[in-house]
């Protein structure tokens, strides 16, 4: 009897050794992650490389399209849309479309058509000619004209909403300080000095006194009055491929002038008509900005007298001083 226990003791132990056992091994392969086959694994690897470089891409090019917008409206390219003009090509135009008028808004001279404008940007282009307006109309042709260049640029272009800053289009030097400017306009006068071999006889409008103010506004080592003038009406050297040649160009009405040994020069005829250098220097100003960068500069000059001046005075007056003491 105790025998038959003990069996039945024995028998009852190992059922629950071996149901423990089991819930183990079903717990274990519960738990155990199922192995991937290495062929989907390294088509995961390779899709989760993809994504994440095409989200690299996507965030680089969204930054490429911004700075390629902020640009569309930089000096720079304005200056390259103005050099797509001439006088040749597109002409006998108002102030409303002159040449910096429409560049603002973002047009550019199409070179397959004479007085065509085109926007690279959404491919528009249109020809502006006032050539056959008759007197009571042609004002009226030329606001057709102004309101075209606002609204002809296609929805989806940034020109629609926008264009450059005004101020975009001015003698740069104005927004220095009187003595960056001066040295601005000293550095460009040097370098029409140190390329040109020979004399230019200048014709400006300028007084003798404003000559004089302007050449002791200037820094040392101070370049010569020719170029000083030419220098602040925004002519600068040009270099050439021929070592014969010589040219002055103004940047910012494109103007380029071949220059030869005692040939007269005019500051201003040489200029297009629209040169900021020309025009009022603001809204509302009756300064030319020349006039308004003469100004700015010999502000410094007349700073520069006043101290002189003043040093020579104390000067003489200790020299009167000492003279009476001696005399006493």
């Amino acid at each position: 009897m105790n025998k038959r226990k003990i069996e039945d003791a024995l028998t009852r132990l190992d059922k629950a050794f071996q149901s423990e056992d089991s819930v183990k091994a079903e717990s274990s392969k519960r738990t155990k992650k199922p192995k991937i086959p290495a062929e989907l694994e390294e088509r995961l690897r390779w899709f989760t490389m993809t994504h994440n470089l095409q989200s690299r891409r996507s965030k680089s090019t969204d930054l490429l399209k911004k700075k390629e917008q902020s640009d569309l409206f930089s000096f720079h390219n304005f200056i390259l849309r103005l050099q797509s003009f001439s006088l040749r090509t597109y002409t006998s135009k108002p102030i409303e479309l002159s040449p910096p008028a429409v560049a603002l808004r973002g047009w550019q001279h199409d070179e397959a058509h004479r007085n065509r404008i085109l926007c690279s940007r959404c491919k528009v282009g249109f020809i502006v000619d006032l050539s056959g307006s008759q007197a009571n109309s042609y004002q009226k042709l030329i606001d057709t004209y102004v309101e075209a260049i606002e609204s002809k640029h296609t929805s989806h272009c940034p020109w629609k909403y926008q264009q450059c800053a005004s101020s975009t289009y001015r003698i740069h030097e104005l927004s220095l300080p009187p003595n960056l400017a001066a040295n601005v306009i000293a550095e460009r006068a040097r370098k029409i000095d140190s390329n040109l071999n020979f004399s230019i006889r200048v014709k400006h409008p300028l007084s003798n006194e404003q000559v004089q103010s302007l050449f002791n506004a200037m820094p040392e080592p101070k370049p010569s009055e020719d170029a000083t003038i030419l220098a602040i009406y925004g002519w600068e050297y040009k270099s050439t491929i021929s070592s014969s040649s010589y040219l002055l160009t103004s940047e910012l009405d494109v103007a380029n002038v071949s220059v030869k040994p005692e040939k007269v020069f005019d500051v201003v005829r040489e200029h297009r008509f629209y040169a900021p250098q020309l025009m009022p220097a603001n809204e509302g100003s009756k300064n030319t900005g020349v006039e308004a960068l003469l100004a700015l500069i010999t502000r410094r000059g007349r700073k520069k007298e006043i101290q002189e001046s003043m040093i020579v005075n104390s000067v003489s007056v200790g020299s009167n001083t000492a003279t009476v003491s001696l005399l006493i």
